[in-house]
């Protein structure tokens, strides 16, 4: 299932010879890529530039733990304000970790 009006962009990019991965919008999924990024971030070991935007979702950010300590991102006190890019860089460490073992190959190359 895609958000919005995203499925445009996925069919382009497949067309273009990118394998696209699903992540899954929930506490399952995102919990240990969600507590690895946090951790990465505080040791700043993610480099963002200090990108206003992206800062801002990260601030925007709360974690919200389901009843098997699971966490998953939402918005805080203020829900008009928007938590995307968070979201986005979640999704992209959820990637990450499926695909560690790629990733790890290409760092002995």
């Amino acid at each position: 299932m895609t958000h919005g009006g995203s499925q445009y962009w996925i069919d382009e990019m497949k067309e273009e010879g990118f394998d696209m991965i699903k992540v899954i919008q929930g506490p399952r999924t995102m919990s240990n890529p969600m507590k690895e990024l946090e951790a990465d971030l505080k040791e700043k070991k993610v480099n963002y530039n200090n990108n206003p935007i992206l800062k801002w979702c990260l601030l925007n950010t709360v974690e919200e733990t389901d009843k098997n300590d699971n966490i998953r991102p939402v918005k805080g006190k203020k829900s008009k304000e928007r938590i995307d890019g968070a979201v986005s860089l979640i999704d992209a460490y959820c990637v990450l970790f499926e695909k560690m073992n790629d990733y790890l190959a290409l760092q002995e190359e």
